[in-house]
């Protein structure tokens, strides 16, 4: 499986930026995809930063999408897009995580995530789609069913063209059941998995008091799903991210 590191001389996304990635795996081909470190979405006054990633898997290929979390300064406004095309017999493995943080440590919020994942298949027939707006800043009636602030949020999903719904099924039960093993209780997180619509794959939504939490689960999780697609053995080196050392 080839390895593609991208790495960014930017310092991150600025106000105005419209930035966008392309990656194709060819027929039969491996690859796994990250980033060197976490993407910083800059504070900005009154413009936004656009993030597209277009991800293609061609016929019985493989593509792991893993980078690091966009982490939101205040004010910050991203619109991030994700468009995923799978053709027969293609697996794809989509990470998109985020982080808040105030560099001066007075709780300011971010202004603005809005989100979208939508997967294809090869006749671009839309098979699922993920879209969220989060706005801090808005009346609390708009976000009447949050109870409690989270400062991490992540997204895991398997995408599988040929997959069935008791395929999908299998896998959120793995997950889940090795969320529920954690040796700690995350009395600060919530986490589970499911399967997508119209057969093509599990889903697995992730919300977490601190990065080092989310960065936890994501790491259960996508070590379960490559034990699972690849019959990983025990003791073997675990995907990125790994869980951090407990020592």
């Amino acid at each position: 499986m080839a390895e593609v590191t991208v790495q960014s001389s930017s310092g991150g996304l600025f106000e105005g930026d419209h930035v966008f990635q392309r990656f194709v795996t060819g027929p039969h081909a491996r690859a796994t995809l990250g980033t060197a470190a976490a993407t910083i979405v800059h504070t900005m006054t009154r413009g936004v930063a656009h993030s597209r990633v277009a991800l293609e898997a061609q016929a019985d290929s493989r593509l792991d999408y893993l980078p690091q979390p966009s982490i939101l300064f205040p004010a910050a406004r991203l619109v991030s897009t994700i468009d995923v095309v799978l053709h027969r017999g293609a697996t794809v493995i989509v990470s998109d995580t985020w982080l808040t943080h105030d560099p001066t440590h007075r709780s300011a919020r971010f202004g603005l995530l809005d989100a979208t994942l939508s997967v294809r298949d090869a006749d671009s027939r839309l098979m699922a789609r993920d879209r969220f707006r989060l706005e801090p800043a808005a009346p609390p009636a708009a976000l009447s069913g949050v109870q409690q602030p989270y400062a991490a949020h992540g997204g895991l999903l398997v995408l599988r063209r040929d997959d069935t719904h008791a395929d999908g099924e299998a896998l959120a039960r793995a997950i889940n059941a090795a969320l529920g093993a954690l040796d700690a209780p995350l009395t600060t997180a919530y986490a589970a998995a499911g399967a997508l619509p119209n057969a093509c794959g599990t889903f697995v939504r992730m919300l977490a008091a601190d990065s080092l939490t989310l960065r936890t689960l994501l790491a259960v999780a996508v070590e379960t799903v490559h034990r699972t697609l690849d019959g990983f053995h025990e003791g073997a080196p675990c995907a990125s991210p790994c869980p951090p050392n407990q020592n």
